[in-house]
Order: C-alpha cells, then sequence, then structure tokens
C-alpha cells in the first residue's frame, strides 16, 4: 500500500472509515460520556461533603 495519507483521505475507503467512526462516536462514546460525567460529579461532591477531618 504506496498511497500518501492525502490520497487516502481523498478515497472511498476514508469515506467509509470516517462514516464507521462517526457511528462509533454516536452511539458508543456519547452514552458514556452521559453515563459516566454525573457518577464521577456524584463521587467528587460526596466526597467533598462527607470528607473526614484527619
Amino acid at each position: 500500500m504506496e498511497t500518501t495519507y492525502s490520497e487516502w483521505r481523498k478515497s472511498e475507503e476514508y469515506k467509509a472509515w470516517e462514516r464507521k467512526q462517526k457511528r462509533l462516536d454516536t452511539f458508543v462514546y456519547t452514552p458514556i460520556r452521559i453515563v459516566i460525567f454525573p457518577i464521577v460529579l456524584l463521587v467528587r461532591v460526596y466526597k467533598w461533603v462527607y470528607h473526614y477531618d484527619d
């Protein structure tokens, strides 16, 4: 495979890969962010509120 990066980006293969990445981002990473972010926030607030004074 001797094609350069710019040639690959113009190809149909790149367009298919880009569509797949966008779909992956929409259906996998977005829900993970939506679920994980509030949990992390709650844990940090909980630790901040209920911290123990040593």
